[in-house]
């Protein structure tokens, strides 16, 4: 190819420089003009919408480790940036997350709603970090397994973006990260134990950390009726909550 004709297609957006003097490289626009012919349309858009677009499918589902840890920012009613669950290292409150990671994995696998204990059998890589950061610090794709309700603040600080511009809960975001820890293991036969044992995390575990770093509110009963009525409604609306 002269330098002319490189030119010329440089100028079409076809080709850029490539990372030595004298050659060359496709461009998305240059690719798709060779191969249009070949894949069509239906295809890229296809491939567009799987790498780009793509929300939890019924192919994808969170490891057992990253539904300990949403399963206790459910039940710990971290339901917004004032109610975090905290891994800053003057909070001094990462020793207490573990003892509830703890609890939570080892209830989520005696009921068989994970295959393992992953908490309980938890081997740090890292003999520095400790050991609930280190847990939490690998949530990186939590956000888009759910639709970013499971979100992070910049100081290291983990919450459910469930709240309205208002601050008012809203029950179907709720429902929907119970669906993704639960997935199709809620029943009428054991629904109500565990959504009993959710709603109690909160008052057996929580309140000894609620005071500095939660809202009071979320202690009301009126929160304990609204994550009744998500775990049925995550059941009865499997794989049809839309947020």
């Amino acid at each position: 190819m002269t330098s002319n004709e490189a030119e010329c297609l440089k100028n079409l957006g076809l080709i850029r420089n490539g990372p030595s003097l004298g050659h060359y490289v496709l461009t998305a626009k240059g690719v798709w003009f060779c191969e249009k012919d070949i894949i069509g349309n239906d295809v890229l858009i296809d491939l567009i919408d799987r790498d780009y677009f793509k929300t939890l499918s019924k192919e994808e589902h969170l490891s057992d480790k990253l539904k300990v840890v949403l399963a206790v920012a459910i039940a710990s009613r971290t339901y917004s940036k004032q109610a975090l669950i905290s891994m800053r290292v003057e909070d001094d409150l990462r020793d207490r997350w573990w003892g509830l990671f703890q609890e939570m994995s080892t209830f989520l696998h005696t009921n068989c709603i994970i295959k393992t204990d992953p908490i309980n059998t938890y081997k740090s890589s890292s003999s520095i970090e400790d050991r609930s950061s280190d847990i939490i610090r690998h949530t990186d794709s939590m956000p888009r397994l759910t639709r970013s309700i499971f979100s992070k603040t910049g100081r290291n600080g983990y919450y459910l973006d469930i709240m309205d511009e208002s601050g008012v809960p809203v029950i179907e975001r709720l429902a929907y990260v119970i669906n993704v820890v639960f997935e199709d293991n809620l029943n009428v036969s054991n629904i109500e134990d565990i959504a009993r044992y959710m709603i109690l995390f909160f008052r057996k575990n929580v309140v000894e950390i609620a005071y500095s770093t939660f809202e009071e509110q979320y202690g009301d009963i009126s929160y304990d009726q609204m994550i009744h009525k998500a775990f049925y409604m995550a059941m009865e609306n499997r794989g049809k909550l839309m947020v």
